[in-house]
């Protein structure tokens, strides 16, 4: 379940910092979403989560890797 709430905490986060990056659009998105996730472990809600790095991999690297294959132009690949 705490697995759960860190996703749900992790994809509100990411609404909040597009909305963010709307209002404020001279600051960049990974710098907001690096505040907002300083901001977060600062809060003490007594959950503890080790995070498992084949989960890092499943739901961070992946669709990073993902994203940036789709955007590559063709003609410097």
């Amino acid at each position: 379940m705490e697995l759960f709430y860190t996703v749900l905490i992790l994809l509100a986060l990411i609404a909040v910092s597009h909305v963010l990056n709307r209002r404020i659009p001279a600051v960049p998105v990974p710098l907001i979403q690096i505040a907002l996730g300083a901001a977060v472990t600062l809060i003490p809600s007594g959950i503890h989560m080790p995070l498992e790095p084949e989960l890092f991999f499943l739901l961070f690297i992946a669709p990073l890797l993902y994203n940036d294959g789709k955007h590559t132009p063709r003609s410097e690949l």
